[in-house]
């Protein structure tokens, strides 16, 4: 009480409280740069959620015309088939698909802030707010408000340990000299932690794909694909009684004799509920291909014809060398599939799992891609050559094995 008394009379007081003030500035900004070379991480993206323009058409629902409601929008993809299941790359050996994510993320993701010399492409983890690309509102709101709290136990992500770095071998390494904005963080990690284990966040989900055509194969053979698919959280267990988090109904088209630097397609999309069956599928898919203007001359029944399940990981593609803010942006994402392939009318064959990298760019950036195809060429090839993948312009349920 006397201290105190002193304090308040004393005329040091106006100093003392200068002194304290000065002293919470100091340390504010202390903490600020200890977590400097991290604020990367809160810098807005573009959405991953579905794109494209909205269009309605009508399709005949038990005797009843009903209107639906869809996106549609080109679509840009590059996929890259894997010859083996299990291999070793410098010493690590890749038996998972995680395991190949994490090499993915751990060789060409860039964890720092600046690198004016480094690819102008490659691939990140996600951010723990971010949406999944194909979703309808509902969900995907759902995912992001699980995310912002608890991204470990989101519906549709998952955490995978990365590469452990040593900071002191680290530094200079694919970082020029010099280009460390603030080099305090890192002696002061150095000095509490030597090393530093990188966590990823990326997607992870369930897709079960059932495809439609004639008994002759009339869509395929035309470049038409329709399906219907169906997400489930992979944190859930799933059995022929649970019911996806989501369901869409597709209709893709493509150029079958097409060939380029990604396999060009325009893609057609409408929610469905969980409730409709085969017959439903097959009025909403014969009514959205006619107002699509690609109905064939001769169409027989469509029926089930194909069964794909498919393990999905997902992460960014993004564009750009420094990390400051609006200096990277994403610009697609790569997935890592692990699928099988069911027929469905015949021989009732299931395929061995079969395993693919797909990297797919947003439409907005097909002239981007266009002129500067030397750097998306030099990016596929390193990961092709890397990963003994070789280009395939085969849908996922048109493979066999």
């Amino acid at each position: 009480m006397n201290c105190l008394l002193f304090f308040k009379k004393s005329f040091l007081a106006p100093f003392m409280v200068i002194f304290v003030f000065s002293t919470y500035v100091h340390a504010n900004n202390m903490c600020s740069n200890i977590f400097k070379d991290r604020k990367w991480t809160k810098t807005e993206e573009v959405s991953t959620t579905a794109q494209g323009e909205e269009f309605t058409f009508k399709a005949l629902i038990n005797g009843r015309e009903e209107v639906f409601t869809g996106k549609f929008a080109p679509e840009m993809e590059r996929r890259l088939n894997l010859k083996k299941s299990t291999f070793t790359i410098e010493g690590r050996k890749i038996k998972t698909p995680e395991d190949l994510i994490v090499d993915i993320l751990d060789k060409f993701a860039r964890p720092y802030r600046y690198i004016p010399d480094g690819p102008l492409i490659w691939p990140r983890a996600l951010r723990s707010h971010e949406e999944r690309w194909h979703d309808d509102r509902k969900s995907a709101s759902k995912i992001i408000e699980i995310n912002k709290s608890t991204p470990k136990k989101s519906l549709f992500t998952t955490t995978l340990q990365g590469m452990q770095y040593n900071w002191k071998e680290r530094q200079g390494v694919n970082t020029p000299e010099g280009n460390w904005r603030d080099k305090k963080p890192i002696e002061r990690i150095e000095k509490f932690n030597d090393s530093y284990k990188i966590e990823y966040i990326v997607r992870k989900q369930i897709e079960k794909g059932i495809y439609y055509d004639t008994v002759g194969g009339t869509l395929a053979e035309q470049g038409i694909a329709l399906r219907v698919k169906k997400w489930y959280s992979p944190h859930k267990v799933i059995n022929e009684n649970t019911l996806p988090e989501a369901q869409m109904l597709f209709v893709k088209l493509s150029d079958v004799n097409a060939k380029g630097l990604f396999h060009s397609r325009t893609e057609f999309q409408v929610s469905i509920p969980n409730s409709f069956g085969h017959k439903e599928v097959a009025s909403i898919g014969e009514s959205l291909i006619s107002y699509i203007g690609r109905r064939p001359m001769q169409l027989d029944a469509i029926v089930p014809s194909k069964y794909v399940e498919n393990e999905r990981y997902g992460f960014n593609l993004m564009l750009g060398r420094s990390q400051k803010k609006n200096g990277v942006k994403q610009i697609g994402f790569l997935t890592v599939d692990t699928f099988t392939v069911t027929d469905l009318l015949s021989s009732g064959h299931r395929t061995k799992p079969l395993h693919q990298i797909e990297i797919e760019l947003f439409p907005k950036f097909q002239k981007f891609a266009t002129s500067h195809k030397e750097e998306f060429e030099s990016f596929f090839s390193s990961i092709e050559s890397r990963y003994d993948a070789e280009l395939s312009f085969v849908p996922k349920y048109l493979q066999a094995n």
